[in-house]
């Protein structure tokens, strides 16, 4: 079941890139819908992409991550992430969003205070759409939780008091 909803994910992201770049690339009868779902929400807000499925890294916090598009919305850039989960976490990918911010600045980008998640949907329908706007509180607590993760990490005692 979860290689499928990867399989999906993959699938999908690299048709929305290539839709941004002209290309197409077929789906099946199970992928199109969301792809269906895709089209109806760049209709609606007519992105102009800046850039899309980039890889940025922080060497020395040795974290990485790979945002799916900034593109300007209205004229307003937004850092986007599509989603082809059904479930619903907008706290945690509100922190995600942050963590690809911070990456893109490490990595001399320019950091957009606008967010957006498009939760595409499986019937082809309109997609939900989570707003956020960049919280330096947010991203501090991405970073306390990061050091308390490299902390127990690097503490092999602490290995063995996590697991009690």
């Amino acid at each position: 079941l979860l290689k499928k909803a990867q399989d999906i994910g993959t699938n999908i992201h690299a048709a929305i890139e290539s839709y941004f770049k002209d290309e197409f690339i077929p789906l099946d009868a199970r992928k199109a819908p969301y792809f269906e779902s895709f089209l109806t929400w760049a209709d609606s807000f007519h992105p102009i992409p800046i850039a899309s499925e980039t890889r940025l890294y922080d060497h020395s916090l040795h974290i990485t991550g790979q945002f799916d598009l900034v593109a300007t919305l209205g004229g307003i850039p937004y850092l986007i992430d599509f989603k082809t989960g059904s479930w619903e976490h907008p706290e945690i990918w509100e922190m995600q969003l942050t963590l690809y911010r911070y990456l893109m600045g490490v990595n001399g980008m320019p950091k957009p205070d606008n967010f957006m998640i498009v939760q595409l949907q499986k019937d082809g329908s309109d997609p939900k759409i989570f707003d956020f706007t960049f919280s330096p509180y947010c991203l501090q607590a991405c970073m306390s939780a990061l050091d308390c993760f490299l902390w127990f990490k690097a503490k092999p005692c602490n290995k063995l008091a996590a697991n009690i």
